[in-house]
């Protein structure tokens, strides 16, 4: 949980002597376009304010694999940011795999291309998820990772239903987090007027419920301090 402190623990006061995030969305705090706003502000600051301990690597690279990558897979990373899971996922996918990242900020998927531009096997796409998985991958996905960006989806139950549907038989859908939901949450509603304060992360029992609805067969649902792992399957048949 380290990054999370510093990520969200650094707030300024406004003139009014209340606490204040980098960026304050005016009026309602909701919506992709707030967000973007929200996310473009850190990006230049990203990779150092989310930067994992040694610990937390190791955790991140068992959860992936947990995922079962075969090569020559279609992955998208959803909510990919400046490219974080880059370092996992070019591994695991060989020579003919394909990475395909969606983020909602542009200067975040602007520095992922910069930044990895030179690996022709990884795509950067900006714009909401729910909207671009079925555009850039119309043959079908093999696995959709969500690592620290399910809480900001804006229609959580329409992308797992968009997943269900865009995922090939044998596919998987991966929501990940290193901490639970109540941990995740309670940071998020501590930034207050900003786009992100009310973006919630369910519990494994209500996200396994939702799932279960949309034709995702449940392998593996964990949730404890530091940890957040579902991992729903497709139920097409080849």
């Amino acid at each position: 949980m380290g990054f999370f402190t510093q990520l969200f623990g650094n707030k300024r006061k406004t003139s009014a002597g209340r606490e204040a995030t980098p960026t304050q969305a005016a009026g309602k705090p909701n919506g992709n376009a707030q967000r973007a706003v929200f996310f473009d502000a850190m990006a230049s600051e990203w990779d150092i304010m989310t930067k994992l301990s040694q610990t937390q690597e190791q955790q991140l690279a068992e959860l992936i694999d947990r995922v079962g990558i075969p090569e020559g897979s279609v992955v998208v990373d959803a909510g990919c940011g400046t490219g974080v899971l880059y370092k996992y996922l070019a591994p695991r996918i060989g020579s003919t795999g394909r990475v395909l990242g969606i983020d909602i900020s542009p200067r975040m998927i602007s520095l992922a291309e910069t930044k990895f531009g030179h690996d022709q096997r990884f795509r950067w796409h900006t714009g909401s998820v729910e909207k671009c998985i079925e555009e850039i991958a119309p043959d079908g996905i093999d696995r959709i990772i969500c690592y620290s960006s399910f809480p900001h989806f804006d229609d959580q139950k329409g992308f797992l239903q968009i997943a269900a549907q865009a995922l090939r038989p044998g596919g998987k859908l991966a929501i990940i987090h290193l901490g639970s939901a109540d941990e995740i949450n309670g940071l998020h509603s501590n930034i207050e007027d900003s786009p992100v304060a009310h973006d919630t992360l369910p519990s494994i029992r209500d996200l396994t419920m939702m799932a279960q609805d949309l034709s995702l067969a449940v392998q593996t649902s964990q949730e404890q301090p530091g940890v957040y792992f579902f991992l729903g399957a497709s139920l097409k048949r080849s």
